[in-house]
């Protein structure tokens, strides 16, 4: 008999030792990384380049394989067209003509899945705190970029009148519950919280110079997101200062007729043509790189002209006329349009949604002129 309690008080045991084993278990969907190691491994991602909306309103770049003008002339205006023409009569039919966004996904995205989960654990991280000051810095960096890049896609133009009214987008920081619908924040407090995670990136104080490897952010990103921010805001002398901050860490501006170089071969004869080769890991003027390859843009006649005689993106930039070894007008095949040539390089990574080094001449170039110091404004062009 006693034989027989001790084994049921023995069974009796053990599973109260396996239900507790079983409740300390940590719940699906909660937040387990308790180290800085755990927390930095968030920061090893591949980001993705922005999508090509930005650059088509930006600039006179064209993505088509159809004749422009026809697609121009149909009486239903697609979402290319509205963009090419800068359409605001049809502007709001954009959202209706968006299934879903890249640019919104990724961002918010990054703001959810890395630097909001990093900010809400750092302080209570086992680790030095020299890297506890690297993360933090870092993941307010990716944060303030991030809502940067989110609100000049989705709101309006920063405008000093009307900033604390103009809707803007969804400040998601780590102390919104995301399971709650949140409301818009006004155009003026989204650039206000850019400015707020920068600074603290700055006062931390816990970012390299040069980071790891150009996918992580180093501390002339801080002050280029900071400075962009101070343009926008039309707050021209302490956007220059900043620009010139980030430009004393790191001012280095690349020389595609002597670096990055490459060649590339034609389809028809086989040629073999110079071309810039930027490797897909960030150049020495990248401070941050966020880019795709650069293949069938269609840049228009009056944009190649306006290039100086020697520019190495005129003569070097890799296009179809070298795959077609000049023999063929790509305007022609591509849209129905004499002139246009169209990039086609796959070896490189262009920096186009990142941070740069180049973007910080042209931050002080504009503040100059905005001040009416152009030729001021021409020494930082010619950098």
């Amino acid at each position: 008999m006693k034989k027989t309690i001790y084994s049921l008080l023995a069974i009796t045991a053990l599973l109260f030792s396996s239900c507790e084993s079983f409740t300390e278990l940590e719940p699906k969907g909660k937040n387990l990384l308790t180290t800085t190691d755990q927390l930095e491994m968030l920061l090893n991602k591949e980001y993705e380049g922005c999508s090509s909306d930005m650059r088509q309103m930006a600039g006179d770049m064209i993505y088509a394989y159809s004749n422009v003008a026809t697609i121009i002339s149909q009486p239903v205006k697609t979402r290319n067209v509205i963009i090419w023409t800068y359409d605001e009569a049809n502007m709001d039919k954009m959202a209706e003509l968006t299934s879903s966004d890249q640019d919104y996904t990724n961002f918010y995205g990054y703001i959810g899945t890395i630097a909001n989960p990093i900010l809400s654990k750092i302080d209570a991280a086992s680790g030095t705190e020299a890297d506890k000051k690297l993360l933090k810095s870092e993941a307010l960096t990716l944060r303030a970029w991030s809502f940067y890049m989110l609100v000049n896609k989705f709101a309006k133009a920063y405008n000093p009148a009307t900033a604390a009214t103009d809707p803007g987008i969804i400040l998601m920081t780590e102390d919104k519950d995301i399971q709650t619908a949140q409301s818009k924040s006004t155009v003026e407090e989204v650039y206000q919280q850019i400015l707020k995670d920068a600074n603290e990136a700055i006062e931390i104080d816990g970012l390299p110079n040069s980071a790891v490897n150009k996918m992580r952010f180093s501390k002339p990103t801080a002050y280029a997101v900071k400075a962009l921010a101070l343009l926008n805001m039309q707050k021209y002398d302490e956007a220059e200062e900043v620009a010139k901050q980030a430009i004393a860490i790191n001012g280095t501006i690349n020389n595609y007729n002597t670096s990055y170089l490459g060649s590339t071969q034609g389809y028809i004869t086989g040629g073999t043509y110079p071309v810039i080769n930027r490797g897909k890991k960030g150049t020495d003027e990248d401070y941050f790189l966020n880019g795709n390859s650069e293949s069938f843009n269609a840049y228009t006649p009056t944009t190649m002209a306006n290039f100086e005689d020697g520019h190495a993106y005129k003569d070097k930039m890799s296009n179809m006329k070298m795959m077609y070894d000049y023999m063929m007008d790509a305007g022609v095949s591509m849209l129905g349009e004499t002139g246009f040539n169209f990039t086609y390089d796959l070896n490189s990574f262009w920096n186009d949604g990142g941070l740069r080094s180049t973007q910080m001449y042209l931050t002080i170039a504009e503040c100059e002129t905005h001040k009416g110091n152009y030729d001021t404004a021409m020494e930082y062009l010619d950098s």
